[in-house]
């Protein structure tokens, strides 16, 4: 293993571990007796139904992953789903999901997709998801600043971020559809930037928006978009609705309070860059719907419970996809 590779397998360990302590923390604050109370005493089939929807979650980014690979060539949706889902297990283990990188290289070994167009497959994906994820920011951002009480200055501030997400959104919306626009924006960002990690992360965007535009061309991606944005949505949507239901198994709370703190917790345990966001999304949900006046102990009971039984959920489906790649795998000898 060479240093460099060393160097990010003990920084992801160490970024882990963090993630864990946080964690353990909100536990030790809430008392496990407390919480083990919480859970005898929760709606049993509110668990099952929030695991479903959660499923129906993951469903519909699956869809949306097969939907862009049948772009490129037609494929059977029983053959990629557990590529895709073995895939979903290395992004959780991660920081920033980067262990989805190797999916392109299983698309290529199993499915006859070249590299750079999984890569690509990838961009949409994250590209649609940073959409829509700061679409709920915004929204979160809305209700909090009309629900809660606060300071001028922190509802000024809100409001402030509220604007500079949309200004982003458009941004990005701009850079996707409108190419001569877009590529000559992040041609001339690096000349007048002299921040050279920044320059250079922006010339990598550049690079990759290069194989977008072909990419999206080549395949007619852009009459597909109106799907894929709706597959976005509902994953967006199901997953909100599925933390939801299991936090309401342990304590009545207002979906659209749920839908806030979550909105907001998933970007920031997403550039803490701890795999999973173990810790950091559930001080993160817990902090902001304490801000709405909900007790302590079932929120953080709620949040462990959500993170327990939906990482379960995806570490079983990867599990039993591991089978079936292994059967590809004999079959691609044979």
């Amino acid at each position: 293993m060479n240093r460099k590779r060393k160097t990010e397998k003990v920084l992801s360990w160490g970024l882990l571990l963090v993630g864990l302590f946080i964690f353990g923390l909100l536990i030790h604050r809430a008392g496990w007796n407390n919480l083990i109370a919480l859970f005898q005493r929760a709606n049993k089939g509110y668990w099952t139904i929030g695991v479903g929807i959660y499923a129906l979650s993951m469903l519909f980014r699956a869809l949306k992953w097969w939907m862009l690979l049948m772009t490129i060539r037609s494929v059977a949706f029983g053959r990629f789903l557990p590529i895709y889902f073995f895939n979903s297990v290395l992004g959780n283990i991660t920081p920033f999901k980067s262990g989805e990188a190797v999916g392109p290289v299983l698309f290529k070994r199993y499915l006859d997709v070249e590299i750079g167009h999984g890569f690509s497959v990838i961009f949409i994906d994250r590209i649609l998801e940073l959409i829509w994820m700061l679409l709920c920011l915004g929204l979160g951002f809305t209700y909090l600043v009309t629900h809660i009480s606060m300071t001028s200055l922190l509802s000024n501030t809100l409001i402030l971020a509220g604007g500079l997400i949309l200004l982003l959104i458009g941004f990005l919306i701009v850079v996707l559809f409108v190419e001569p626009l877009g590529y000559g924006i992040l041609s001339f960002l690096p000349r007048h930037i002299k921040l050279e990690r920044l320059r250079h992360m922006i010339m990598r965007l550049r690079d990759e928006l290069i194989h977008f535009y072909a990419f999206r061309k080549g395949n007619r991606l852009s009459r597909k978009m109106v799907v894929l944005n709706l597959f976005t949505a509902l994953a967006f949507l199901s997953q909100f609705v599925a933390v939801w239901i299991v936090v309401i198994s342990l304590q009545p709370v207002h979906f659209m309070a749920s839908l806030t703190a979550q909105a907001i917790a998933i970007p920031v345990s997403i550039i803490s860059f701890i795999p999973a966001g173990i810790g950091i999304a559930a001080a993160g949900y817990q902090a902001i719907m304490m801000q709405f006046g909900y007790e302590y102990g079932p929120i953080v009971g709620a949040t462990l419970l959500s993170k327990v039984l939906f990482l379960t959920l995806i570490f079983i489906c990867g599990w039993i996809s591991s089978f079936n790649i292994r059967r590809l795998e004999r079959n691609f000898y044979e």
